[in-house]
């Protein structure tokens, strides 16, 4: 979703100016102002820690490293040291290296993970090269100000079509419940793996809930199932006049046993189609 490379306070050779000169440039930066005043003291500089990692590079504060060069002044690389932050793209990163943050993700059984490599070389393999995962983060802080549109792409990625699922609307004309095995061909015949009926909840074939007062509850109950891919909701005519819809929308609507209805059936059919959302047609089967 998102990759970041971090790097250490530090300072990027000129070919022309010294570690100290350059050191003192980046003092001047509003961005190192704004640190150094929130640290109340300055987040680079040429203390102990600085030149212990020159004589590391061997180099000295009157040294001029040539042009491109990056400097490491500092241990950690977080803003309060005078660390950095540089947006990368997909195609900066070796595909082995994305492959390993998502296998890692995948290893302790998140859906969204905040994956900290240290490797030298981000565009080689960790294969090639001396690399580790120092932390992984279940929940991790990302973009807020820079990247805000991020949220509502991770949202879209981790909850397909808005968090619904397909749910399908069978009304039954009459109070006469049909045989069990009548509904689940249905069911079948829709590819659902939830069925609810006043007789009871069905999730995968077995029964989850014995029966309800009425088929409203049970389609309440179906539809908070988190192992519900996709419902199958029975109601009664006279149950969706007198309780509404659990969804305000559906995949399809049929309406049974229109044959043996009697006057005042129907009129009660006529009031629970009327209270359909507009782009629900239903077809009608004897």
């Amino acid at each position: 979703i998102r990759i970041v490379q971090r790097q250490p306070g530090g300072v990027t050779g000129t070919g022309i100016h010294t570690v100290t000169e350059l050191v003192k440039i980046a003092q001047q930066s509003r961005r190192h102002q704004y640190l150094s005043q929130r640290q109340g003291k300055l987040v680079l500089d040429i203390d102990e820690e600085a030149q212990s990692f020159l004589d590391q590079q061997r180099l000295t504060p009157d040294s001029i490293p040539e042009k491109d060069r990056f400097i490491r002044l500092r241990s950690r690389d977080n803003a309060s040291s005078g660390g950095s932050t540089n947006k990368l793209t997909a195609s900066d990163v070796h595909p082995d290296n994305l492959r390993l943050a998502v296998a890692t993700a995948k290893a302790l059984r998140l859906d969204f993970a905040g994956i900290d490599l240290i490797i030298s070389d981000i565009t080689e393999s960790w294969m090639q090269q001396k690399a580790a995962i120092c932390e992984v983060n279940a929940q991790p802080t990302l973009g807020a100000t820079d990247s805000p549109h991020l949220y509502q792409d991770i949202l879209h990625q981790l909850v397909p079509n808005a968090g619904r699922i397909p749910v399908h609307l069978l009304v039954l004309a009459t109070d006469e419940m049909p045989e069990l095995s009548a509904l689940q061909e249905i069911q079948a015949q829709l590819h659902c793996n939830g069925l609810s009926c006043k007789a009871g909840v069905f999730v995968n074939e077995e029964r989850f809930a014995a029966a309800f007062e009425n088929s409203h509850n049970a389609a309440k109950s179906v539809l908070l199932n988190s192992d519900v891919a996709s419902a199958l909701c029975v109601y009664h005519a006279s149950e969706i006049v007198r309780y509404g819809f659990m969804s305000n929308r559906f995949d399809s609507v049929q309406v049974l046993g229109v044959d043996q209805a009697t006057a005042e059936d129907n009129a009660e059919l006529q009031g629970a189609i009327s209270l359909l959302p507009p782009d629900c047609a239903p077809s009608y089967n004897g």
